[in-house]
């Protein structure tokens, strides 16, 4: 079963980087501060030296002009008086064609903050990628839909990927789509929207990394999905009593998940472009059911007519009123079926995660849901999800130091 964890951020990305810097600068003082460390090319090991490092800060109101410096032969760079009023920072370096960034983070003057930042010598060959998992919700939502792109890679090489012209992620939007909200990767580097599509040019880096794209939209017939590198699991997760049409994919079982049971379609091991159609409607209820519903209502309107006439004889006879007692059909109990579970049971390896950073984006979501910018039900499948891989990740690192 694939747990649904992606947080919801609001698509305005200050904002939301604001969320995250005010968790460890509420209390910093008006007075100035520093922002130093050292940027290092992932793929050479070496320092890179001469490169232009950019400051985005953040106030409680306001985004300030960021700061830029030039990282010396050792690769250092230091920011320092900081304006006051200060409360968050993040860091991004443009090198050959790609922007790399550094998660938000809080800032107190009187704790000098010190950040290694990651580049990497640039590669356009997809076959580099592994789109290891793609998860994609389908929740109704007012009088419309909510679509929500789970993706997770990983890059086995020493190189980031950047795709070709710019594009390295490609997203098709159905008509009507609005209220973008990003995470990871996405949420980092911020991406647009073109030709009816959410593009993205944030290099996937090597190892494993994520994103996620939720948006807004009228009820949907159609959905396009595309995964331009080797895929290895895709599945779609879509209310019981949605009918799917996809010849690619299969009912793989159906799984509860706060209280709404969700069929799920799946399939494995795409081919690098492949674009799934997806139909979508409405499911009848089976004939044989309708059949009997109509025999109960039948049988429900023959009972009440015979009370009734009993009720007319009774008073007919009686001398005086009898009192009356409101009576009511029984309902019928719901009986519910307990849902097959959807698992991987493929046995792959899981990559290894560095569990800090799993706690900064534990951090990272509570503040979020606190300050109203994640619904709640959306919150509580991030945070438990967000549990597991930690758990998991300090299950990998304690492994590792036995061995």
């Amino acid at each position: 079963m694939k747990t649904r964890w992606t947080t919801l951020l609001r698509a305005s990305l200050p904002t939301a980087l604001l969320a995250v810097a005010l968790a460890a600068g509420s209390s910093a003082a008006a007075q100035a501060g520093t922002i130093s460390g050292k940027v290092v090319n992932g793929t050479t090991g070496e320092p890179a030296a001469g490169v232009d490092v950019r400051a985005r800060l953040f106030t409680a109101q306001t985004e300030p002009d960021p700061l830029e410096v030039t990282a010396d032969e050792r690769g250092r760079f230091a920011f320092e008086s900081i304006p006051a009023g200060v409360v968050g920072y993040q860091l991004e370096v443009a090198y050959r064609g790609a922007v790399y960034r550094s998660v938000a983070t809080g800032f107190d003057p009187a704790s000098p903050a010190e950040q290694t930042l990651r580049i990497y010598e640039p590669t356009t060959d997809p076959s580099r990628v592994t789109l290891e998992s793609y998860v994609v919700w389908v929740d109704r939502e007012g009088g419309g839909v909510a679509v929500q792109h789970d993706l997770s890679w990983s890059n086995a090489g020493d190189e980031a990927y950047v795709g070709e012209d710019g594009v390295v992620v490609r997203i098709p939007l159905p008509e009507g789509a609005t209220n973008l909200q990003f995470l990871g990767t996405f949420l980092e580097n911020p991406g647009r929207t073109r030709d009816g599509a959410y593009v993205s040019d944030a290099p996937i880096v090597p190892g494993a990394s994520s994103a996620t794209l939720r948006y807004n939209a009228p009820p949907l017939d159609r959905l396009t999905l595309e995964v331009p590198f080797a895929t290895t699991s895709l599945q779609l997760f879509v209310p019981q009593d949605v009918r799917v049409r996809a010849p690619a994919l299969r009912l793989a079982g159906t799984v509860t998940d706060q209280g709404i049971t969700y069929q799920v379609y799946e399939a494995r091991d795409l081919a690098p472009g492949t674009a799934l159609e997806v139909a979508m409607s409405q499911a009848a209820a089976p004939r044989g059911a309708r059949t009997a519903l109509w025999i109960l209502l039948g049988a429900l309107g023959v009972v009440l007519l015979v009370g009734v006439a009993l009720i007319v004889l009774r008073r007919d006879r009686a001398r005086t009123p009898a009192p009356r007692s409101a009576g009511r059909p029984p309902r019928a109990k719901a009986r519910a079926s307990a849902p097959a579970s959807a698992a991987d049971g493929d046995g792959r390896a899981v990559e290894l995660e560095d569990p800090d950073l799993i706690v900064e984006e534990i951090a990272a979501l509570d503040l979020s849901f606190e300050r109203g910018l994640i619904e709640e039900r959306t919150y509580r499948r991030l945070r438990v999800a967000a549990k597991e891989r930690l758990l998991r990740a300090e299950e990998a690192r304690a492994a590792g130091k036995r061995r």
